[in-house]
């Protein structure tokens, strides 16, 4: 017997497991269809959840420069990426937002300042029990790190809206008998108690495990998430 499915797709999620670094609808959708057993199941519809492209002016730090964050590449991408997903056979656009929380230090300038904190300690080290040794000679400030630039910090956001719209379309798919399946493509354990609904009201759950391609690392769903489905897919 065929099964009606709905496919739900966590848009932050799905861009962090996709190989390219620049991902099209096309590529979106594709990866859609191919969690779907064709011999077994039905598409009702995909539901994709993404934030819009935070769309306001903030100052940097250092430089004191105003970041228009609507004219980004990343933010002109995305908003023609949601149109041509909207426009897409049995594809809805859920849309979330944004929230600026402020600006950070870059993960890769953290272990940069990690690693000349260490040389450093190190070379104090040798120089107790060996002759002086120049820090200089070695390209690092003896006193201090190499000072922070504006190529140092990132923005810091917050996405909102987008669980409880999973949330709501889970209860509702569920709770109508819309479907027979819901496969989900999430990291968020927050959508367990969604997850827990949907099998109360008698909807089977399947989640997604991404395989990441030359990765030592198969599984990379969250205990809770395997505990409250009906079955763990993987695809590569």
């Amino acid at each position: 017997m065929v099964k009606s499915i709905a496919l739900i797709l966590d848009g932050g999620f799905v861009f962090k497991k996709m190989p390219q670094s620049s991902v099209s609808a096309k590529d979106i959708y594709d990866f859609a269809l191919s969690c779907i057993d064709r011999s077994s199941e039905e598409l009702f519809r995909i539901y994709f959840y993404h934030c819009l492209p935070y769309d306001e002016t903030e100052i940097h730090p250092i430089s004191g420069e105003q970041i228009d964050f609507k004219t980004s590449n990343t933010a002109q991408r995305n908003r023609q990426l949601f149109s041509e997903l909207a426009e897409m056979n049995h594809v809805a656009l859920r849309k979330g937002r944004l929230v600026f929380r402020g600006w950070t230090i870059k993960k890769y300038t953290i272990r940069r300042l990690q690693n000349q904190m260490k040389t450093i300690q190190q070379l104090a080290a040798t120089s107790q029990h060996q002759q002086p040794v120049s820090v200089q000679n070695q390209g690092i400030q003896a006193t201090n790190a190499d000072p922070l630039t504006a190529n140092d910090f990132e923005a810091e956001f917050t996405q909102k809206e987008v669980d409880i719209k999973i949330g709501l379309d889970v209860a509702w798919l569920s709770s109508r008998k819309i479907v027979d399946k819901i496969i989900l493509v999430t990291g968020d354990t927050d959508l367990v108690p969604a997850m827990k609904f949907a099998r109360r009201e008698g909807v089977q759950v399947v989640v997604i495990n991404i395989i990441v391609k030359n990765s030592n690392k198969n599984d990379y769903l969250k205990a809770p998430l395997k505990e409250h489905a009906d079955e763990i897919r993987s695809l590569c």
